[in-house]
């Protein structure tokens, strides 16, 4: 079954296409989608009483004068496949504030606000942030969960094959490509009483690009089984490249469906095709 059809330039000439390129009416996404990494890193830090603040994390260098000074804060992370976050002041320095933004999602008591760190800074000097994220469960249509650690959200993982449908021309430059799985993807979780147990697999190697199709920047393993409930695992009739909603969960086990298993679920940005609303039931 066909899960995505992905398109790039020619959604015009593609039925089905929910990859929608230039040339379908939708020019703005070729100009736009690649937008939000320099848009992150343009908001990493701001200023805050007469000082820094730390707005959104991941590894980069700070160059900025405060009270005249000139001073470089190098912020070491794996953040967000990591929980901890270190602020070096690598040069330069004197009195003045530094606020880190502590996650609403945290478990400290200070979560959603900014901490204050304030002293006479000098090279070397370092704040380091350890986060404590949860696993929490969010519900979407007909009850459905998605997953999400921190600061991400997670979709199962699935092998994926591409097919070149058509080479890049002068037109767009860019290919038609076709993405089918490769391993099965009608899954549904099991969820005791008392919440999804689900076990974090931390950031391994994070050099190039971490969102390459195959690359695992970390992970969640959670139980689940297939099963083919109210239809879960088909297509919409009047849309190939969707699945069907999830079922109303939770939903009835019975004795067609497949055993436990061990799910490893990723970040949805590293998914080529995803799925991230889970049917669920609670164990028997």
């Amino acid at each position: 079954q066909r899960l995505m059809f992905a398109n790039n330039g020619f959604g015009d000439q593609i039925t089905g296409a929910n990859c929608p390129g230039p040339h379908s009416g939708y020019g703005c996404c070729r100009s736009n989608g690649h937008m939000a990494w320099p848009k992150v890193v343009q908001a990493m830090w701001m200023r805050k009483d007469g000082g820094l603040a730390a707005v959104a994390y991941g590894p980069s260098t700070l160059r900025t004068t405060v009270g005249g000074r000139e001073v470089v804060v190098k912020t070491v992370t794996d953040y967000p496949f990591g929980d901890t976050v270190t602020l070096r002041i690598v040069k330069g320095g004197g009195t003045f504030p530094i606020f880190a933004r502590i996650p609403g999602w945290d478990a400290a008591k200070d979560a959603g606000t900014f901490r204050k760190f304030e002293r006479n800074w000098q090279p070397g000097d370092e704040i380091v942030l350890a986060f404590s994220p949860k696993v929490v469960t969010e519900k979407g249509i007909h009850d459905s969960l998605a997953v999400r650690r921190g600061a991400l959200v997670y979709s199962l993982k699935i092998d994926a094959e591409t097919t070149a449908l058509a080479a890049p021309t002068n037109r767009t430059g860019f290919p038609i490509r076709e993405i089918r799985p490769k391993t099965p993807w009608n899954y549904a979780l099991v969820v005791p009483a008392s919440g999804l147990a689900a076990r974090f697999v931390p950031a391994g190697d994070l050099t190039g690009n971490v969102f390459a199709q195959g690359r695992v920047p970390c992970a969640l393993k959670v139980r689940g089984f297939r099963t083919d409930f109210g239809c879960w695992g088909t297509m919409r009739p009047s849309l190939s490249a969707r699945a069907n909603e999830p079922p109303p969960s939770p939903i009835v086990r019975t004795a067609a469906d497949g055993p436990d298993e061990e799910l490893t679920l990723v970040p949805m940005g590293a998914t080529q095709i995803r799925m991230t609303l889970f049917p669920w039931t609670t164990p028997t």
